[in-house]
Order: structure tokens, then sequence, then C-alpha cells
């Protein structure tokens, strides 16, 4: 009688257990993100709510493919050791939805860069960039997909090596950029405001920019790590489940964080906090000429400190 295979079953079914917890965890944390942002941003632009509501569909896809691919090995293959080395299916959806959700929003963070810095070329130069690696990673991670599909089984995933290392390596540089692009041009509005208050409030959004992008980053940094350090285990199944997550969640809580305006509600009503330099990051939700001209800090700070000495 042969001997059944050996097979750690800590690093086949234990990440897919801990990534699946966390990847619900991260579900419900965005279904509040979602009714949150309804309930207080029910007016923002059309494009925005499309982007919202496209993204949740995404993720919650992500969710139970996710799931299945868990229950596949904690489950349906239960006791059969010699068949945890073939992958499900739903193994190769995971990248695929994973880059495009990164992608929609790394393209979204880049429009927002080109907007608040019309007459800066580095700048505008930056968000192109931006756009390129973005498309590049979520191509990537589709190719790497449809590879899994093409080549379902533990050992033949290392021949994909060059597309996952593309596809993670390009999310943390554009993660990296965009985090240091919105500092500097968080930065700059802090320097030209000279007004106390709005320096204080830019300080903050600095902080927030720095922690969200910085989350993204790191997750796709461990899970590139954990994917070729640790080959032919699962264990590089927790930051990818839950990576797509991070994104959506971080660019919910963005939108979510500005100060809210109603329907009928003008982005100067309260001009002690409308300043340019605070208003850029606050009205994502109602970015046009007027609202965000990108570039009209001493021109704001102008009319906010007028309507103090008029109050």
């Amino acid at each position: 009688m042969e001997n059944a295979p050996t097979v750690d079953i800590g690093r086949v079914i234990g990440p897919l257990f801990i990534g699946s917890i966390l990847n619900w965890m991260l579900m419900g944390t965005l279904v509040m993100q979602l009714y949150t942002y309804y309930q207080t941003f029910s007016f923002d632009q059309l494009f925005l709510r499309i982007l919202v509501n496209t993204l949740f569909v995404l993720d919650l896809a992500q969710t139970f493919v996710s799931t299945h691919f868990a229950w596949y090995f904690i489950v349906t293959m239960w006791g059969n050791a010699s068949d945890f080395g073939v992958v499900p299916w739903s193994a190769s959806m995971i990248p695929i939805l994973c880059g495009i959700v990164a992608g929609t929003v790394q393209i979204f963070y880049a429009w927002r860069i080109w907007v608040l810095a019309p007459d800066q070329r580095l700048l505008k130069g930056m968000a192109v960039l931006i756009v390129l690696l973005a498309l590049t990673q979520c191509t990537s991670a589709i190719v790497a997909g449809a590879l899994v599909l093409r080549t379902p089984t533990q050992g033949e995933l290392l021949v994909i090596k060059p597309e996952v290392t593309t596809w993670l390596s390009c999310s943390f540089i554009v993660d990296f950029f965009i985090t240091a692009s919105m500092t500097f041009i968080l930065t700059q509005a802090k320097d030209q405001s000279g007004w106390g208050p709005s320096e204080t409030v830019i300080t903050a959004l600095i902080h927030r920019v720095v922690q969200t992008g910085a989350a993204s980053a790191v997750c796709a940094a461990i899970d590139l790590w954990m994917f070729v350090g640790y080959p032919g285990t699962n264990i590089h199944f927790v930051p990818a489940f839950i990576l797509g997550k991070v994104y959506t969640n971080s660019l919910m809580l963005t939108l979510n964080l500005r100060r809210p305006l109603g329907k009928n509600q003008s982005s100067h009503d309260e001009p002690l906090t409308s300043l340019g330099s605070v208003r850029m990051y606050e009205t994502w939700g109602t970015l046009d000429s007027e609202t965000c001209p990108g570039g009209t800090w001493k021109k704001d700070q102008a009319a906010a400190q007028a309507a103090e000495s008029e109050a």
C-alpha cells in the first residue's frame, strides 16, 4: 500500500482560512462605507456614484470567488490530500478582479492629481505615468489569472511568476507615486496658505493620504514577498484575498472624509472651511472650475479672511 502524500495542512488550508476571515471583515467594512457614502453624498456626480457602485460589485464578486476557493480546499477536498496540488477555477479570478479594482482606483487617483495640478507639468507627467503603470499592473493581473486557469496546479503556478511579479511590483510603485504626489500637492497648499487653521487641516490631510497609500502599498509588497518567498504554498493568498478591498476601502474612506455638501448647498457657504487648500480634498464629488480651480490658494484665503473680518 502506497503512503499518502505528505501535505503541510497549515500552509495549504490555514492561509485560506485566515484570508477568508479578513476578506469578509473588510467586506463588512466596505458595506458600512457604502452606506455612509449614500447617507452623506447621495448628490455626488454621476461618474463618482457609478465608480463607487462598480467597485462594490467587483469586490462583492471577489468575495464570493475567494470564498469558493477557500471552500474547495477546506471542505470539498477534505481528506483528499493527493488533490491539494490542484487549484479550482476561482483561483484564476482572484488576480483578475484584484487587478481591475486596483487599476480603477489608481486611475481615479491619477485623475485627481491631474485636476489639482493643472499648471504643473511634473505632476501632470506623474499622473500620466501612474495611469500607464496602473494599466500595466491590471493587464499583468489579467494575464496571470488566465494562465492560472490554463495551468491549474500549485507546481505550474511558478510559471506565471513574471506576470505576478509585474502585477504586484507595479501596484507597489503606483501606490508610492500616488502617495508622494498627493503629499507634495498638499504640502504645497500648506506652504501657500499661510493661515493657521488651514495649515492644521492640511497637516491632518497629509497624514490621511500617507496612511491610505501606505496600506495598499504594504499589502502589495507583502503579497509579492510571500509569493516569491514561499512557492508551492497558499500563504500568499492571505494578502491576495484582501488587496482589492484595501484599495476600495481606502478610496471610500477618502470620499467619506469630505465635508458634506447638500444638493442646494454651495461650496462657499462656509468660507472658513472652504479654502482651496482644504476644499480640494473635501469636495472630490463636486469638482469643477469653481470648486477646485487648482491653484487659487491665495484667492480663497483672502475670501475666507474677508468673511471672517465681516463676522
